[in-house]
């Protein structure tokens, strides 16, 4: 009698790949939806570091330029100058350093930090990782924030594996691992020093032998990677201290000058202005986990919460990221700009993946339907973005389903539909904000014609030079009279003694100008003043060919900044 067919029975192995699928098509999603929403880049911090990187690769690039602070960050500037050189000046490779550095941390923490097991808990983990607005604003560009996180990952995962250990010599190394990355970091982004802020506390609550001898290893490490620092600063400036001595010269009025700005904002800042920005830019995994912290608080033993470890390293690195200063000429605390804090997703989604994953399984979901409303009404009075209304609305509605159709709702529906939940507010700029002018300056680009360009603002005039691979031959003029000095030690100034014909260049929604300017200059389009013009979309381009109409729009631009400002 022939044996019944066996099914091959569902290994270990098997369970990973499933899982290690999973997370690559939410990824690929991620990505699909990224590139769908791209509008353009920021145009300033992003595109400075693209333009250095560029300038690195010409043999024309010096981390001692004194005025500028983002010179120093070396380490970002040589991956994205290596990717140039490998892909060419572009678009493509512009994003592509800063995707790549997106997905491998999204993996390091689900698979290496969190240690994910089960496939609900990977698709819940990623998906809180990836779908949340503050990711994406903070990312969009070469920006260092999502370095930061790396580095932080590294470091946690490096922990992990040290106080298992019981070789004092495996915590030592271990240790001097950790030291070398916070130090390597520090020339991408000095929010790194926080991670070093955290392992010390850390070692201080557990206060064992190999939290100790770790913590204590990596800070002769941190040491000893600064004085060798300081003499390579020495050998190249004369001065050991230089690096502080170009953040001090970059330093400019902005909401974020504590040590100048009015004391009310200082207040704020320490108080709820970071917690407004999380609601506003929909920070979800650091919102559900301090919620859930003051939830526990209120509602059982205030410090059993903890001693889970997930929850312990996000509370101290958020008290840090609050209050840690970061100047020494006064206090100052990390800028209030919601970028800055994106070194909380991966603790975020460490402290609270396995509560939201659990909790959904066994359909306990009351607390985050609770949660959820709370949200929702700090939205409603922190936003107008009724996109974020939606948001939290759907997860109440959500959180509620789960608990009243606990046993009608099968496990894999129910953490796909948190996923889409999550997932829905990445669309957000289909709707809103969603001028194609990228785009349209994209199509200009293979309109004109010509080597001089004259724009109204400097991100307009970055964007232009990156789609010309920042060539030297390519001359583009920022037409602001007082531009952000650390940008004008790079600008190539209009030349006084003779005129060169050429575009001005106008961006009619993704602009630093005011309505009052972009009528006038359509008011001049409709007289027919310039001789050659072009609108395409939301970009206008008018040929200058008289040193008159350059004077003119020169000071257009300059009476406009002067209302503004």
């Amino acid at each position: 009698m022939a044996k019944p067919h066996q099914y091959p029975r569902l290994t270990i192995d098997d369970s990973r790949a499933i899982q290690l699928w999973i997370f690559a098509i939410i990824s690929i999603i991620y990505i699909a939806t990224r590139e769908l929403i791209f509008k353009g880049f920021n145009g300033t911090d992003d595109l400075h570091y693209a333009m250095l990187a560029s300038r690195m690769i010409k043999g024309t690039y010096s981390p001692f330029v004194k005025g500028d602070i983002f010179s120093g960050r070396v380490l970002l500037i040589a991956w994205q100058a290596l990717v140039y050189r490998i892909g060419g000046i572009n678009v493509f490779t512009t994003k592509a350093t800063t995707i790549f550095a997106i997905v491998l941390a999204c993996y390091l923490t689900v698979f290496k930090l969190l240690k994910a097991n089960t496939t609900s808990l990977v698709i819940v983990a990623s998906s809180l990782f990836y779908f949340n607005p503050t990711l994406t604003t903070a990312t969009n560009g070469i920006l260092p924030d999502i370095y930061v996180v790396l580095a932080g990952i590294t470091v946690l995962i490096l922990w992990d594996r040290s106080v298992t250990q019981l070789r004092t010599r495996k915590n030592l190394l271990y240790g001097v691992y950790m030291g070398f990355t916070v130090a390597a970091y520090l020339f991408v982004k000095e929010t790194v020093m926080l991670f070093f802020v955290l392992i010390a506390c850390l070692a201080g609550v557990y206060r064992n032998r190999q939290a100790v001898v770790t913590a204590m290893a990596m800070a002769a490490t941190l040491l000893m990677c600064g004085a060798i620092i300081g003499v390579w600063y020495y050998y190249n400036t004369g001065d050991v201290f230089f690096r502080l001595i170009q953040v001090s010269n970059s330093y400019y009025y902005n909401p974020c000058s504590y040590d100048i700005i009015p004391v009310s904002f200082i207040i704020e800042r320490l108080t709820y202005g970071p917690w407004r920005e999380f609601i506003r830019y929909g920070f979800y995994p650091v919102i559900f986990a301090a919620a859930l912290i003051v939830y526990n608080l209120f509602l059982y033993k205030p410090l059993a919460i903890f001693k889970d470890p997930f929850i312990l390293c996000f509370f101290i690195l958020l008290l840090a990221g609050l209050y840690f200063p970061f100047s020494i000429k006064g206090y100052q605390p990390l800028c209030g700009d919601i970028r800055h804090f994106l070194f909380l997703l991966p603790l975020g989604v460490f402290a609270v993946s396995r509560y939201i994953d659990t909790n959904i399984s066994n359909s306990k979901t009351i607390k985050w339907a609770v949660i959820s409303f709370i949200a929702l009404v700090c939205c409603v009075i922190s936003t107008p973005d009724k996109w974020q209304w939606m948001e939290w609305s759907l997860f109440i509605v959500y959180f509620i389903m789960i608990k009243l159709f606990a046993n009608k709702i099968m496990q894999a529906l129910k953490t796909s539909a948190f996923a889409l939940l999550l997932w829905m507010c990445m669309p957000y700029h289909l709707f809103y904000g969603n001028s194609n002018w990228f785009d349209d300056m994209r199509h200009l680009d293979k309109q004109l014609t010509g080597t001089h360009y004259y724009f109204a603002d400097h991100d307009n005039m970055m964007h232009w030079k990156l789609l010309h691979q920042f060539n030297d031959s390519v001359h583009a003029y920022d037409m602001d009279p007082s531009p952000f000095k650390i940008f004008q030690l790079y600008y190539e100034t209009i030349d006084t003694s003779a005129f060169h014909p050429g575009w001005f260049l106008v961006n009619g929604t993704y602009t630093e100008r005011s309505e009052s300017f972009l009528h006038t200059v359509d008011s001049l389009i409709q007289k027919k003043y310039f001789n050659l013009q072009i609108i395409n979309g939301d970009m206008r381009a008018m040929y200058l060919q008289q040193s008159a109409q350059l004077a003119l729009v020169k000071n257009l631009v300059a009476s406009d900044i002067k209302v503004m400002r």
